[in-house]
Formats: structure tokens, sequence, C-alpha cells
């Protein structure tokens, strides 16, 4: 795999999707910059969300074009080719990726059984660099393969969650709460055409992340009822559901607007207890333990890596039985709504081997039985 010397990856969206392809991408993109192909690295190439028309790229640069030299937005205009034409493109250029960026190419098909997959980082982290091996270029959400088919759209979900030098206002709840939104926005809404099939939404999340997404998965439940019934399954990777030691962290951010936040993850918080009173515990669950630190729990060496070939089949499994389940209960509720199937939630947790500080044990996952009456759980812990 090639490398960009200094490690940073950029978002591009605006690509015109009648580029077919990484090669074609890199070539349209060495055209816009004026730069050699091989000094261009396609790190993953998807459909943006909300615009079909046009494609996102994550890119790696070697050298950094001079445009974007400095700052952590850009955009750009400049006419450029796109096969025989000639075209002004419009292209945004970030390295903070909020939102949603799209990491492949999904069949385009519409009798595809199709599933959403939504990744989520942890605090002061980077959407893309926190599932990176840390001085590797391994991204599993990315470079495996094989490891999430052609019919799962896998989505990085970015947000403010910087720690030191925040000047963000948002706590846990708003988190949610937008994540939620922008997941509505991305997604067709139950019944819009009678074509209409249900797809699956999967979670990927670690540590801050899973608490965004459980509050997400609350607003969910109580804003668009059909389409948490969807919800498949979510993989956890350390999240500190009844909290953290934050004294260090509050000393040290003062009076920052994020302070609310921090004190919200700390172990005596009212969020957390209020967060995690509306998930009932009635949920089967499997621990999977890791040996490694809280910060590298999602991030892997590569596709043969020992810890990654333990979890991997958990995915393929959600892979396989997504689209039947949440089709099967769908089925269920429309012909019985007063009533709720009542198969077993599945969890399968995954930890570090050794608790972190005075980080509070977190043995137990939760779901919403009455919604998903089959939610596999996976989360990881060292």
């Amino acid at each position: 795999m090639p490398s960009h010397k200094d490690g940073r990856v950029y978002r591009i969206a605006g690509i015109p999707s009648a580029i077919n392809g990484k090669a074609a991408v890199r070539g349209f993109l060495a055209d816009f910059f004026d730069s050699d192909e091989a000094r261009i690295t396609i790190r993953s190439l998807g459909i943006h969300p909300q615009k079909p028309d046009f494609l996102v790229a994550i890119v790696g640069f070697s050298p950094t074009p001079t445009e974007c030299s400095s700052g952590s937005f850009w955009r750009l205009e400049k006419t450029t080719h796109v096969g025989e034409r000639s075209i002004i493109a419009h292209l945004e250029i970030d390295t903070e990726f909020l939102g949603f960026t799209p990491l492949n190419l999904p069949l385009d098909d519409d009798q595809c059984d199709k599933i959403d997959c939504i990744a989520v980082s942890g605090l002061s982290s980077h959407p893309f660099g926190s599932w990176k091996h840390r001085g590797g270029q391994f991204m599993w959400l990315v470079d495996d393969t094989d490891g999430f088919p052609l019919n799962v759209r896998v989505l990085l979900y970015g947000y403010d969650s910087t720690l030191f030098g925040s000047k963000s206002f948002q706590d846990i709840e708003h988190m949610g709460q937008r994540l939620a939104t922008q997941i509505a926005g991305i997604r067709p809404l139950a019944g819009s055409s009678p074509s209409h099939v249900p797809r699956p939404l999967v979670f990927i999340a670690h540590s801050l992340g899973g608490l965004v997404v459980k509050e997400a998965v609350y607003q969910m439940a109580n804003d668009d009822a059909a389409d948490a019934q969807t919800i498949f399954g979510l993989v956890l990777f350390g999240v500190p559901h009844f909290g953290l030691l934050v004294e260090p962290w509050l000393d040290i951010i003062g009076g920052q607007p994020n302070r609310t936040l921090i004190e919200d993850l700390s172990s005596n918080s009212r969020v957390l207890r209020k967060l995690d009173s509306r998930w009932p515990d009635s949920v089967s669950h499997t621990q999977i333990p890791m040996n490694r630190s809280h910060e590298d729990l999602p991030k892997f060496s590569g596709q043969f890596d020992s810890d990654y070939l333990v979890l991997k089949p958990f995915l393929e499994e959600i892979w396989v039985k997504a689209v039947q389940v949440v089709q099967a209960r769908l089925d269920a509720i429309n012909s019985k709504p007063q009533e709720m199937a009542t198969e077993s939630v599945g969890l399968i947790q995954l930890w570090p081997y050794k608790e972190m500080g005075e980080t509070v044990k977190t043995e137990i996952e939760y779901a919403f039985r009455s919604l998903f009456p089959f939610l596999p759980f996976i989360q990881l812990h060292h």
C-alpha cells in the first residue's frame, strides 16, 4: 500500500460520479492538482450519502498540494476533464471528517439486500485515524478486502470530540440527537415507495462514540420508531457505560466549553445513569477480552491480526443474518402491531484485559428489548 509522508488524510467531496473507480479518480485528482498520479493514494471511495451524483474520496498526498498546505478546509474550483469532456469541478476538501464519510461503493442494485454500517469514533479522536493501526497504514474498515460484503454500505461518522482546546458546547444528549437526525437524512423513509425495502442498521463504536450511539438509538426509538426497528447490531469497543476518572482532565481543561461533557463522563454522572436506565438488562451476551490498551482496541495491524480474526466471525454472522431477521421482525410487527417478538437479545462484548486507572467496570450491554428483539452486541474490552 503506498504511503504518504505525513500520514495525513484528506476528505474530498464533489468528485463527479461519472468517474468510475479508484484509478480514474486518481487520474482526475492528478489533473486537478497538476500532480503525478504516483503521488496520490486513494484510501477509500464512496457515493455521497445525500448527493448521489458525487463521490467522496479519502486521499493521501506526497507531497501535500500547495492549495492544502495550511488550514483544515478548502473549497477549490478548476476546469478539468472527465473523459473527453471539459468540466468545472467544485471540490470541498477537509481533514476533520465531520458528519458522514462513505468508505466504499456498495452494489448499485435495487434488488440487493442492503445494510448500513456506521462507525463512530471516541473522545479526542479522528473519525478515520481511530480505526487505523498506530504507526501503520492498515485501516480495517477500508483495507480488509473481504471484511464487508458488497451489500454493506460503510460510513464513518465524525463529530467534535476534541478534548483540549475544544470550543464545543455539545453534551452526550446533543451529540446523540444530532447523530439520530443525520441518520434520518441518509436513509429512505419507511413506506416512501411501494418498493421500499427496510435496510438493517449496524453500529460500530469506540469509547465515547458508544455513548453517543446509545443516545442516538434512544432518540430514534422515540422519533422514528419504524427506522429504529431496523437496528440489528452494535459492535462496541471499550465504552465507559458507568464512567471514567475525569478529574485529571478537568484540572487541565479548566473552563473550556466542553467541561460539561467531560463532567458527564464521570463515574457518578447523572447523565450516564439516566442513559443506562433507558436500556433494560434482559440480554444474553458474550465477552471477548483483548490484551491491548483502550486507545488501541479498535486498531488492528492487518487482515491476519489475531484479535481481528477473533472479531471477524461475529461481524460475518451479522452480515448473514441482518436482512432476514429485520424483515421477519417487521413482518411480525405489521401482522400483530400490539405484540412484539420475544427472541433473546444477543450481546458479544470485547474489552481490554486490564481496566485503565479508575475506570468503572462495564460488563453488561443493554438493548431496548421491546424494540429490538434480536440485537447482537459485540463489545471489545481490555
